[in-house]
Parts: C-alpha cells; structure tokens; sequence
C-alpha cells in the first residue's frame, strides 16, 4: 500500500491511508455519521471513546487503512480534530463512496454491543 495520507489521533498514533486526505477525512466522517445514525432513540454513546472507535473501524474494516506509529515523509499529515471533523449527517450518508461490507459490519457490532 502507498500511503497518502495519514490521519493523526494522538502523539505516536496514526492511521495511514492509500486514499487523499480529503477523501480520508470523509471516510472518518462518514464511519462516524453511519454509526451516530443507529441512535435514533437514546444518546450517541462511544464506550472506547471516538477516538478508539475510529482507529478500530478504519484500520480493521477498510483496506486502505492500517495504524502506524511514525509518518516521516508522508505527503499530507492531518491532525484528526473531531471538534473540527463532525460525524456526516445521517442524510448525507455516501454508502455507494464508503459503505465497505467489512467496515459497516463492524460498525453495526459495536452498535448492538451497547445495547
């Protein structure tokens, strides 16, 4: 995998993508978005925080992600603000661009084991 881009979510903490960096924090977002849409009726929780949330779905549901812990030389190196960076909003939920069966898998069994 070429990496492209890296999202940042603590010091020594990465996920690295083949994908650009728009395009990555899109992909975030919408992993996000797609699990904040399960909670219709009670409060968005995210037991392991976002943070872990996140790192877990990019890097074991799609395959243009993996963790690293060093970026050296990486063209675009985001730093992962999720004040910043907000959930995409249910009605805008891009499924054909980032609905990978392996991620929203993932993402569904983390929902049902809050429940």
């Amino acid at each position: 995998m070429t990496t492209k881009t890296i999202l940042v979510f603590a010091a020594n903490v990465g996920v690295a993508c083949s994908i650009d960096a728009l395009t990555s924090i899109e992909l975030a977002q919408y992993a996000m978005g797609y699990y904040e849409s399960m909670f219709e009726t009670c409060p968005v929780s995210y037991p392991e925080g976002k943070q872990a949330f996140l790192i877990d779905v990019l890097c074991n549901g799609y395959t243009e992600c993996h963790l690293v812990t060093a970026w050296m030389g990486v063209p675009e190196v985001i730093e992962f603000d999720f004040d910043k960076y907000l959930a995409t909003p249910k009605a805008k939920l891009d499924h054909a661009t980032f609905g990978d069966v392996p991620a929203l898998k993932l993402i569904m069994g983390k929902f049902a084991n809050i429940l």
